[in-house]
């Protein structure tokens, strides 16, 4: 009979910001150079700093047409020089503007502001929780395990262990609380009773060892990683897993060095009653609701899911799809009856277009 006790204390602490998904940076366009555009290479014919070039609207920034068409920004707004880095030993400006309208002299000095609204406080998005989270969380437990053996003879030995295990709750990675409302900042610590009964057996005449156990886990709060766009999300749900092994060695004494291992297991988990709901289950995708049908799941770039109404997409696709033959067959006429003709090609085409606007949203907007 073996007794063990163990008592634990565990003590987390957090000390973040929300700057993966809060506060994105963005260089600040240089100043410095007057001339970063000559005035004989713009438009407007006088020279031009990368903000005034390359800024938003600039001859050399990026565009995007009427027709969808993007023109990348140019090749002098790409290449190093064109922006400030962040200055080494500053912190990135928080706003463009001071508390009372006045422009914030730090911009310029720090060479980089925020995307967004700046930099929350450390524990920001703890301390704002409902209700708010302390950064400081404790969790202790006194665990153990008993065990009973029963050697039966020589050859053969019967045990059953009885065990509580624990493992510490923490803070869940910071997120944005309005996208995924009732979602928890922290989780709470995992405990589990276990019980196992096994035997442990031999048959010396034969070479013969033989083992064979049974086990059953009941978990409190097991932790599970939900997957939330660019971040995992910890919950504790209750789980019940349980199996059985057996081992088999066999070492005939007639045939020395011969030996015959097997080995077999079943395991089987039950998770019990919880709820983990995708607050952005538009049309009861996920929840396997009769209007899912019409709502298709979707990835952006940024692997944010998003979901799109089938009827709504399917006609979008097919405007675009009609667009596309249109201008193919306006080409082709065009060709057929001007070969060569690119201002006769292009005159068709604009007709086409005006032709097609009034029932296809694509031509509707080149048009």
């Amino acid at each position: 009979m073996t007794l063990g006790l163990r008592y634990t204390e565990d003590t987390k602490e957090v000390n973040t910001r929300a700057t993966f998904y809060d506060s994105p940076l963005v260089s600040a366009w240089d100043t410095t150079d007057a001339d970063f555009a000559a005035a004989a290479d713009t438009d407007s014919g006088v020279d031009e700093t990368a903000l005034v070039h390359c800024g938003e609207g600039g001859e050399g920034a990026a565009s995007v047409a009427a027709d969808g068409t993007v023109t990348p920004a140019s090749a002098a707004c790409l290449a190093i020089g064109a922006t400030v880095g962040q200055a080494i030993g500053f912190a990135p400006v928080v706003s463009l503007l001071n508390a009372d309208g006045t422009a914030n002299t730090a911009a310029s000095a720090n060479g980089s502001q925020y995307l967004v609204n700046g930099l929350d406080a450390f524990n920001a998005d703890y301390a704002n929780a409902t209700p708010p989270i302390n950064p400081i969380m404790e969790f202790s437990n006194t665990t153990g395990r008993f065990v009973w053996d029963w050697q039966i003879d020589d050859d053969t030995l019967m045990y059953v262990s009885y065990a509580k295990g624990f493992k510490g709750g923490g803070f869940n990675p910071p997120f944005d609380a309005e996208q995924f409302p009732g979602t928890p900042f922290a989780f709470e610590s995992t405990e589990v009773d276990s019980i196992e009964l096994g035997i442990k057996a031999a048959v010396p005449e034969i070479g013969l060892v033989a083992n064979a156990s049974f086990y059953y886990n009941d978990f409190e709060n097991f932790h599970l990683g939900s997957i939330r766009n660019e971040t995992a999300i910890n919950y504790g749900i209750p789980l019940e897993s349980y199996g059985a092994e057996l081992e088999l060695l066999l070492n005939p004494p007639s045939v020395p060095g011969l030996t015959f291992n097997m080995q077999l297991s079943l395991y089987d988990s039950e998770i019990g009653d919880v709820s983990i709901v995708n607050p952005h289950d538009l049309g009861g995708h996920y929840n396997g609701l009769a209007d899912s049908a019409n709502w298709h799941v979707m990835k952006s770039a940024s692997a944010n899911s998003f979901l799109v109404n089938k009827d709504r997409f399917g006609y979008v696709y097919g405007s675009i799809l009609q667009f596309e033959a249109m201008a193919a067959a306006s080409a082709a006429a065009s060709e057929a009856a001007n070969p060569g003709d690119a201002a006769a090609a292009n005159t068709a085409l604009n007709t086409a277009i005006a032709g097609l606007a009034a029932t296809n949203e694509i031509a509707a907007a080149v048009f």
